[in-house]
């Protein structure tokens, strides 16, 4: 894993990746904080005394797509069959 990572020799240096070329500004700042989220997060839907906490850390990762499903995985360096547990036959990954 580590094999592909190429190091700089460059001094280090900070990006603002919120907008302005990677250079820092209030007025990119405020936009980033004024514009709508569009993605809202189920939080009272998940985060419930109820619910095991091993339940609620998988359908907090299912829900912003991070779930390690076999192709996930795979991509990731693992060896293994990419086949479904239950059926034994197709694929898995994070849409079926």
């Amino acid at each position: 894993m580590l094999r592909d990572v190429k190091i700089s020799q460059k001094e280090d240096s900070v990006v603002w990746k919120g907008g302005g070329q990677g250079i820092f500004g209030v007025r990119h700042a405020y936009n980033l904080l004024a514009a709508p989220n569009t993605l809202t997060f189920p939080v009272r839907c998940i985060w419930v005394d109820k619910v095991p906490t091993k339940a609620a850390f998988f359908a907090w990762e299912a829900t912003w797509g991070k779930i390690l499903t076999l192709d996930r995985l795979q991509r990731r360096g693992w060896q293994l069959p990419n086949c479904c547990f239950l059926c034994g036959c197709e694929e898995e990954n994070r849409r079926s």
